[in-house]
């Protein structure tokens, strides 16, 4: 699909807003999950980007998804091999690689007569219309042209996130993304392990925290650091946070991993996912997890005995 193309079907459709998703080698059911996720609540296109065909068979079939072909990247070795299409983490170097896709994606939509875009990881899960939000957000704040999670551990110390993002479509973020993909090449090419993540925050801070990039509130748009405030039990009763507009399965490495993150949110949620169920099978892996966290623990407390002593 070209940007003519989808102009097109923006007009016909009176649409001005558009989500995207990128599609990169074969992933167990993530993919198909956020992005049947989005098209439960949402009205607008979604737009996926892709390398290989084969990457798009098991994901859902519906007229609002638009598939756009992008081009490969070169000079980046094994990173995009066709014979290997299998899941990469952010423990590899592969995956600092692939995800420099995502600013080509951003650029091609950004071209288009889209005004506001919404980015989405696939292992974000979408339980409201964010878009609709970010949309009313951009309308309400004139001056405001970039929608972020962020997770700062300290607020001297910001860490932008490129899981869920709104862009206005602006010169402001032209320059953002043209820039921060430079950034991200630069250091990938190095053989930095340095992600998009890294890359905007890196643009953010050397911007001097321009006031037109706002951080989207942890509590409605939580990463997966976040899991354990998401619980059934009450350490005060009668207080609970909002009901979130997604969930963002990072801050784990493997696949394994975020599927039974997902599978321990949507337990202690009101608002129910059919297609992820913390069954007996996931049960006991989140067991045996705990059981090896311990045992850690306790060799580390062993240790730390021995060394005072």
């Amino acid at each position: 699909m070209k940007a003519t193309n989808i102009n097109e079907i923006l007009r016909v459709g009176g649409f001005k807003s558009a989500v995207c998703f990128l599609v990169i080698n074969s992933i167990p059911e993530l993919p198909k999950l956020a992005i049947t996720s989005c098209l439960n609540v949402t009205k607008c296109p979604i737009i996926i980007g892709y390398l290989n065909e084969e990457d798009l068979l098991a994901l859902p079939s519906d007229p609002r998804i638009i598939y756009m072909k992008l081009d490969t990247p070169d000079g980046f070795g094994s990173a995009f091999d066709s014979s290997n299409r299998n899941y990469r983490n952010f423990h590899e170097e592969d995956f600092f690689k692939i995800v420099t896709v995502k600013w080509q994606l951003l650029k091609e939509l950004l071209g288009t007569d889209i005004e506001t875009l919404i980015y989405s990881d696939l292992d974000v899960i979408w339980l409201q219309n964010a878009s609709q939000e970010i949309e009313n957000t951009f309308k309400k704040f004139q001056g405001l042209d970039v929608l972020i999670q962020s997770i700062p551990s300290l607020p001297s110390e910001p860490r932008l996130c490129m899981g869920l993002v709104g862009f206005r479509n602006s010169r402001n973020v032209h320059d953002l993304v043209s820039r921060a993909h430079s950034i991200h090449l630069n250091r990938v090419l190095d053989d930095e392990k340095f992600g998009d993540d890294d890359a905007i925050t890196e643009y953010y801070i050397s911007m001097g925290f321009p006031n037109w990039i706002k951080e989207l509130p942890q509590t409605v748009f939580p990463v997966g650091k976040l899991l354990n405030s998401f619980s059934n039990r009450d350490l005060m009763p009668g207080l609970s946070l909002d009901a979130p507009y997604i969930f963002h399965a990072n801050y784990v490495a493997g696949i394994r991993n975020k599927r039974l993150m997902l599978r321990i949110f949507f337990k202690n949620q009101d608002v129910k996912f059919p297609r992820i169920k913390l069954t007996p099978y996931w049960e006991l892996i989140l067991i045996t997890k705990r059981i090896r966290h311990k045992i850690r623990l306790g060799r580390l407390l062993k240790t730390d005995i021995k060394l005072s002593n």
